[in-house]
């Protein structure tokens, strides 16, 4: 088996799913990886205030940008955050889920 870093793997992803050119992908990728950015920081910000339902939302938008790209894996720990803020779990560490979120992104945020 083929190692993908993260980027080679959203990239495929992105060519395989879509079927666009590289070029074409090349130029959408900051989009995207702009976008995951913009979700952490709501996403760690929302954890900071302790707001479990904006933790909640942000974590669905989380997840959708990673499935779109092909981050099957990583969206888990985003389903992961927003399944325990839908049933306002008081008791779970979302700082902690955050933080492995951010860790498994770190190549690419």
């Amino acid at each position: 088996m083929t190692y993908l870093s993260l980027s080679d793997r959203v990239k495929k992803h992105i060519c395989d799913q879509y079927v666009l050119p590289n070029d074409k992908v090349l130029s959408m990728l900051p989009i995207f990886l702009q976008t995951l950015q913009s979700h952490m920081k709501e996403l760690e910000k929302s954890v900071e205030n302790g707001e479990i339902q904006g933790i909640t939302t942000v974590a669905h938008k989380f997840k959708g940008a990673l499935l779109n790209l092909g981050l099957e894996d990583i969206a888990e720990i985003a389903q992961r955050i927003e399944t325990e803020g839908n049933a306002n779990n008081q008791g779970i560490d979302y700082f902690e889920l955050t933080m492995e979120l951010k860790e498994h992104l770190k190549e690419i945020l």
